[in-house]
């Protein structure tokens, strides 16, 4: 586990960066992943920027991956009352639970415990960012901005314009959600939930 405090910021980067059964948590705050395969530059910019973790100059980019091990799931949450922001960049992206009964999803969770109401037309803080040039799967694991409570649920956004993005239940899969979810199970509204792919599936009960 890699912990740091409340609304802080915790990155890595680097080639293929791999989670195994592993939890990175920076409640109400920041977390970036980053997989590069060539020289370039990662560049930080705020959470609302047009690109807020901007890679340039790389000729080629890595894998980033989530994925289980022992029956653990990898787990990167930035939930709480003002939840954050998690951005993830690479060639592929990949967020995989166990492949046999009983291993657990991999998680990314951005979401709301505030109990404060917000104005519900506007989208709540928490944002689950990911983007890749060749493929993003979700296999087993789930991305979440849901809300519990009556703050608002956030955004999810998974972008790769030229490449491929699929949702899907593995063999073995746990019964619990899988995917993508931006609901509520409070007062709170719901959230959004924006793909940009050239190929989209969703398959297997996700």
């Amino acid at each position: 586990t890699l912990e740091v405090p409340d609304g802080e910021t915790l990155s890595l980067i680097g080639g293929d960066v791999v989670l195994d059964g592993a939890t990175l948590a920076a409640g109400n705050g920041r977390v970036n992943l980053a997989a590069v395969a060539s020289a370039g530059e990662v560049v930080l910019a705020s959470a609302d920027a047009p690109e807020p973790l901007e890679m340039q100059g790389f000729e080629a980019l890595g894998e980033g991956r989530l994925q289980a091990s022992r029956a653990v799931g990898s787990l990167v949450d930035v939930s709480g009352d003002a939840p954050g922001s998690v951005f993830i960049r690479g060639g592929k992206v990949v967020v995989r639970g166990g492949a046999v009964p009983g291993n657990r999803r991999s998680l990314v969770r951005a979401e709301n415990e505030s109990s404060v109401p917000a104005d519900p037309g506007v989208p709540g803080p928490g944002l689950i960012s990911v983007a890749a040039n060749e493929s993003v799967l979700v296999d087993n694991g789930l991305l979440s901005v849901v809300t519990h409570s009556a703050g608002n649920a956030g955004t999810i956004h998974v972008a790769s314009p030229g490449g491929s993005v699929t949702f899907q239940r593995g063999p073995g899969g746990t019964p619990t959600p899988v995917g993508a979810g931006a609901e509520t199970t409070s007062s709170g509204p719901a959230g959004r939930i924006q793909i940009e792919a050239r190929d989209l599936l969703v398959q297997d009960g996700a």
